[in-house]
């Protein structure tokens, strides 16, 4: 199931640089903006992913800051 979620997100990406490189409005497909869309905001696993990968990077940066006010003492 992943690989047809990127193979869609490559061929809506073509599509849409199509789109841009003709300024043809008719050459966008909509359908699978609607499709990419949806996957994105109820692909679960996704946004857990997201939401562990920020969390990190918050905590790296509350890391990195009081590694910097220690190293100042």
């Amino acid at each position: 199931m992943n690989l047809f979620l990127w193979i869609n997100d490559a061929l809506l990406r073509l599509t849409d640089l199509i789109t841009v490189i003709t300024n043809n409005p008719k050459n966008l497909d909509l359908g699978g903006l609607l499709v990419t869309l949806s996957h994105l905001f109820m692909d679960l696993r996704f946004i857990s992913r997201i939401k562990e990968e920020f969390i990190r990077q918050e905590l790296n940066k509350d890391l990195v800051k009081e590694l910097e006010r220690l190293d100042s003492i």
